[in-house]
């Protein structure tokens, strides 16, 4: 819920000068309801503040021991060629 008052007051702040409102403040503020992902707008039903779960979060790995590192299941197609030994002189 701070986090949503803290762009309506950056909103408001950018309702003053240069002729009116910026689209791309209106925009963060009505998204859904612009978008028809809701009939209800916002200034009657304010979105609820989801919270980030950290307990099943994992910092990328990428570089460390613990990488994910893919492996192939499909046969070589190419086999490597073995020269043929042979029998010192």
């Amino acid at each position: 819920m701070a986090e949503y008052v803290q762009v309506v007051k950056r909103a408001f702040k950018h309702l003053g000068g240069h002729g009116g409102v910026r689209g791309a403040i209106l925009q963060l503020l009505r998204h859904r309801w612009l978008h028809s992902m809701t009939d209800d707008p916002p200034t009657t039903h304010p979105p609820v503040a989801r919270k980030f779960i950290w307990e099943n979060h994992e910092f990328n790995l990428s570089g460390t021991p613990r990488q994910y590192v893919p492996y192939s299941t499909t046969r070589k197609k190419i086999q490597e060629w073995i020269p043929p030994t042979t029998a010192s002189k």
